[in-house]
């Protein structure tokens, strides 16, 4: 009996949970297309050429830990994952910070296997450069990366891939 409540409960907060996501999804769908034109793929190339132009080679904290991702693939990732139509500047420092990072956390304890559990998946950009420091060195690795967002159903992410 306990194990039937238990199903129904969980049903039920699954419904309502979804249900208020795509309450939250549509009024920031409605508010934001009535405040502003959306952008067109001529934007996103141009946000796009000015992270490319002011793309600093060695950030501090790369040199500290003497790991750096491949520009090219950060560059490319954050393409479709990072450059978005808002106010302030693109930054993918963050993607480099938790490539450096983890790369030396893994060569300093020498870690062969590892689980990774990441909140807030949102378009991948930081599951994907924790992974491609896994790729790189070599390491047995899965990582886990929970969003509220349901990744079965089409949305607008304010990426170049929506048009």
């Amino acid at each position: 009996m306990k194990s039937f409540l238990k199903i129904i409960i969980d049903h039920f907060i699954k419904i309502v949970a979804i249900k208020i996501n795509k309450i939250f999804i549509f009024l920031f769908l409605f508010l934001h297309r009535n405040k502003k034109k959306l952008a067109d793929k001529d934007y996103y190339n141009l946000i796009y050429q000015k992270l490319r132009d002011s793309y600093i080679d060695k950030l501090s904290f790369e040199i500290k830990n003497n790991f750096f991702i491949d520009k090219e693939f950060i560059l490319d990732l954050s393409f479709s994952t990072q450059v978005v139509h808002k106010k302030s500047e693109i930054n993918i420092d963050h993607g480099r910070l938790l490539y450096s990072v983890l790369s030396r956390f893994i060569k300093d304890k020498n870690i062969q296997d590892i689980n990774i559990v990441e909140t807030g998946t949102a378009r991948g950009f930081s599951a994907i450069c924790m992974c491609k420091s896994l790729i790189d060195l070599d390491v047995n690795g899965r990582i886990f990366s929970y969003d509220i967002l349901p990744h079965t159903e089409k949305r607008y992410w304010n990426i170049i891939d929506d048009h």
